[in-house]
Protein backbone atom coordinates (compact mmCIF):
# COMPACT_ATOMS: atom_id res chain seq x y z
CA UNK A 1 0.00 0.00 0.00
CA UNK A 2 1.91 3.37 -1.43
CA UNK A 3 0.00 5.69 1.15
CA UNK A 4 2.63 8.63 -0.35
CA UNK A 5 0.64 11.67 -1.15
CA UNK A 6 1.85 15.13 -2.57
CA UNK A 7 0.36 16.53 0.41
CA UNK A 8 2.07 14.41 2.81
CA UNK A 9 5.11 17.40 1.58
CA UNK A 10 4.30 19.63 3.79
CA UNK A 11 4.59 17.58 6.80
CA UNK A 12 7.84 15.60 5.87
CA UNK A 13 10.78 17.02 8.92
CA UNK A 14 11.08 17.12 12.25
CA UNK A 15 9.13 18.43 14.96
CA UNK A 16 9.79 19.31 18.51
CA UNK A 17 6.96 18.59 21.19
CA UNK A 18 6.47 22.35 22.47
CA UNK A 19 3.72 21.89 25.19
CA UNK A 20 0.51 19.30 25.20
CA UNK A 21 -2.60 19.73 26.94
CA UNK A 22 -5.03 17.20 27.80
CA UNK A 23 -8.44 18.04 29.25
CA UNK A 24 -11.12 15.48 30.24
CA UNK A 25 -14.87 16.12 30.18
CA UNK A 26 -14.90 18.09 33.22
CA UNK A 27 -12.45 20.36 31.57
CA UNK A 28 -9.81 19.17 34.12
CA UNK A 29 -6.07 18.88 33.03
CA UNK A 30 -4.67 15.46 32.78
CA UNK A 31 -1.19 15.20 33.12
CA UNK A 32 -0.10 12.52 31.23
CA UNK A 33 3.44 13.17 30.87
CA UNK A 34 3.79 15.05 33.92
CA UNK A 35 4.32 18.88 33.93
CA UNK A 36 8.04 18.76 31.97
CA UNK A 37 7.28 16.98 28.79
CA UNK A 38 9.75 16.50 26.21
CA UNK A 39 9.23 15.04 22.45
CA UNK A 40 9.87 14.34 18.74
CA UNK A 41 7.53 13.65 15.82
CA UNK A 42 9.17 12.88 12.67
CA UNK A 43 7.37 12.77 9.30
CA UNK A 44 9.50 11.11 6.67
CA UNK A 45 8.75 11.75 2.70
CA UNK A 46 8.51 7.86 2.41
CA UNK A 47 5.05 7.63 4.37
CA UNK A 48 6.59 6.95 7.19
CA UNK A 49 6.29 8.40 10.93
CA UNK A 50 7.35 8.28 14.32
CA UNK A 51 6.72 10.02 17.22
CA UNK A 52 8.14 9.87 20.69
CA UNK A 53 7.03 11.64 24.23
CA UNK A 54 8.81 11.52 27.45
CA UNK A 55 8.19 12.84 30.98
CA UNK A 56 11.14 14.92 31.54
CA UNK A 57 10.75 14.02 35.60
CA UNK A 58 10.90 9.80 35.13
CA UNK A 59 13.27 8.25 37.72
CA UNK A 60 16.23 6.45 36.88
CA UNK A 61 16.58 3.18 37.81
CA UNK A 62 18.80 1.72 40.77
CA UNK A 63 20.73 0.19 38.36
CA UNK A 64 22.15 0.32 35.31
CA UNK A 65 20.94 -3.30 34.01
CA UNK A 66 18.71 -2.68 31.25
CA UNK A 67 16.49 -5.87 32.50
CA UNK A 68 16.70 -5.86 35.73
CA UNK A 69 14.29 -2.78 36.94
CA UNK A 70 11.74 -3.64 39.80
CA UNK A 71 8.05 -3.64 38.87
CA UNK A 72 7.74 0.24 40.41
CA UNK A 73 10.82 1.43 38.36
CA UNK A 74 9.14 -0.25 35.32
CA UNK A 75 5.84 0.99 36.03
CA UNK A 76 7.11 4.84 36.31
CA UNK A 77 8.96 4.30 32.97
CA UNK A 78 6.25 2.65 30.53
CA UNK A 79 3.71 5.18 32.02
CA UNK A 80 6.27 8.08 31.56
CA UNK A 81 6.63 7.58 27.99
CA UNK A 82 4.79 6.73 25.09
CA UNK A 83 6.19 6.00 21.45
CA UNK A 84 4.78 4.23 17.87
CA UNK A 85 5.90 4.26 14.13
CA UNK A 86 4.38 3.52 11.02
CA UNK A 87 2.87 4.93 8.20
CA UNK A 88 1.00 7.84 7.88
CA UNK A 89 -1.02 9.62 5.16
CA UNK A 90 -2.03 13.82 5.48
CA UNK A 91 -5.98 14.71 4.42
CA UNK A 92 -4.91 18.66 3.85
CA UNK A 93 -8.82 18.88 2.73
CA UNK A 94 -10.12 17.28 6.24
CA UNK A 95 -7.29 18.75 8.28
CA UNK A 96 -6.33 15.96 9.90
CA UNK A 97 -3.51 13.30 9.55
CA UNK A 98 -3.83 9.21 9.78
CA UNK A 99 -1.15 7.71 11.50
CA UNK A 100 -1.09 4.10 10.55
CA UNK A 101 0.56 2.04 13.87
CA UNK A 102 2.78 -0.68 12.76
CA UNK A 103 4.40 -1.19 16.47
CA UNK A 104 3.86 1.15 19.79
CA UNK A 105 5.07 0.97 23.17
CA UNK A 106 1.58 0.52 24.20
CA UNK A 107 1.08 -3.06 22.64
CA UNK A 108 -2.91 -2.13 22.19
CA UNK A 109 -2.19 0.38 19.67
CA UNK A 110 -0.36 -2.35 16.91
CA UNK A 111 -2.14 -2.32 14.10
CA UNK A 112 -4.59 0.63 14.98
CA UNK A 113 -5.28 4.14 12.93
CA UNK A 114 -4.98 7.18 14.62
CA UNK A 115 -6.77 10.27 13.47
CA UNK A 116 -5.00 13.47 14.79
CA UNK A 117 -6.94 16.94 13.81
CA UNK A 118 -4.17 19.15 12.14
CA UNK A 119 -3.50 23.11 11.86
CA UNK A 120 -0.09 23.74 10.31
CA UNK A 121 1.45 26.60 9.36
CA UNK A 122 5.23 26.83 8.03
CA UNK A 123 6.59 26.24 11.37
CA UNK A 124 4.11 25.41 13.67
CA UNK A 125 2.31 22.50 13.90
CA UNK A 126 -0.77 21.39 16.35
CA UNK A 127 -2.26 17.80 16.73
CA UNK A 128 -5.66 17.11 18.37
CA UNK A 129 -6.99 14.00 19.04
CA UNK A 130 -10.33 12.39 18.74
CA UNK A 131 -11.69 11.76 22.72
CA UNK A 132 -9.50 8.76 23.95
CA UNK A 133 -9.31 7.48 26.79
CA UNK A 134 -6.82 7.98 29.70
CA UNK A 135 -7.45 6.28 33.24
CA UNK A 136 -11.05 5.40 33.08
CA UNK A 137 -11.71 9.19 31.38
CA UNK A 138 -13.21 10.59 27.96
CA UNK A 139 -10.28 13.35 27.04
CA UNK A 140 -8.98 15.34 24.10
CA UNK A 141 -5.40 16.09 23.66
CA UNK A 142 -3.65 18.48 22.04
CA UNK A 143 -0.12 18.61 20.87
CA UNK A 144 1.99 21.68 19.99
CA UNK A 145 4.90 20.98 17.86
CA UNK A 146 7.77 23.03 16.38
CA UNK A 147 9.33 22.50 13.19
CA UNK A 148 13.52 22.12 13.37
CA UNK A 149 15.27 23.43 11.11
Amino acid sequence: MNLFKTENHKLVGSWRLEKYEISNQKKQSVLLWGKSASGLLIYLDNGYMSVQVSNNDRPVFANDNLRAGSTEEIFQAFTGYTAYFGKYQYQENNNRVLHYVEQSAYPNWNGVTHTRFVSLNDTKLTLRTPPILINGESCEMQMFWQRIE
